[in-house]
């Protein structure tokens, strides 16, 4: 049976930054932070034949873990 394999991605980013293009200043690297899919069969009612679902730890550029830090008051 032929079959397709469609994704998607879900990322971490700024509110509002998709609509400037992740380009102000201000916007880090968009970075992804869960991966879904479906395989789908091409014939009849396009059954699903398997999926695949990952949460993903979010590295910077540079391969640095983004875990969250707080900043204690000067």
């Amino acid at each position: 049976m032929k079959s397709a394999i469609i994704f998607d991605c879900e990322f971490l980013c700024l509110e509002g930054s998709q609509r400037r293009f992740w380009c102000a200043a201000h916007d880090p690297d968009p970075v992804i932070a869960e991966i879904g899919a479906v395989k789908l069969g091409l014939e009849g009612d396009f059954p699903i034949l398997d999926n695949y679902k990952a949460y993903v730890r979010p590295l910077d550029r540079l391969a640095t873990s983004m875990r969250s830090t707080r900043s204690s008051p000067h």
